[in-house]
């Protein structure tokens, strides 16, 4: 059996998101600065400045940015797979959305934010997945039983 619709698009959007937010930590002005000016000097003089995560911090930090591409690449994983079992896969789904979640919490003072719209979408996966389940599979619709006239 197959997810609905919606928890396929929702785990693709998350990865798709997960992208876009590593890359623009990765590469874009995340820190910004303005140097100091000496007594006497013009505050025009001052020099602005910008730097990348991985200039202020290094190489390091991009297993770090790859954790939630690789959560929400593992739900899509999950969600593409039509001959698992869709209890695990449903699961697997609540799983990831928590984990990354939880990360998000610890770290919402620095790029927590920034992640919390793939945690969320990996939460509309999971719940769009389990509420696909409980209505009896594709999309979320079962046939309708034939009513008995009396």
């Amino acid at each position: 059996m197959r997810f609905p619709r919606a928890t396929a698009l929702s785990a693709w959007a998350a990865h798709v998101l997960a992208w876009a937010v590593g890359a623009w930590l990765a590469f874009g002005p995340v820190y910004q600065g303005v140097s100091a000016t000496l007594p006497g000097e013009s505050p025009d003089d001052a020099a602005r400045f910008t730097a990348t995560l991985i200039e202020v911090n290094g190489l390091r930090v991009v297993p770090l940015l790859l954790v939630p591409v690789l959560l929400s690449g593992i739900a899509v994983w999950a969600v593409k797979r039509p001959h698992a079992g869709m209890v695990g896969r449903g699961i697997l789904l609540w799983v990831l959305a928590v984990v990354l979640l939880g990360l998000c919490a610890v770290s919402i003072l620095s790029i927590g934010m920034l992640y919390l719209p793939v945690a969320l979408a990996l939460l509309v996966a999971a719940i769009t997945g389990s509420a696909g389940r409980a209505r009896g599979g594709e999309g979320g619709l079962s046939p309708a039983a034939p009513r008995r006239q009396d």
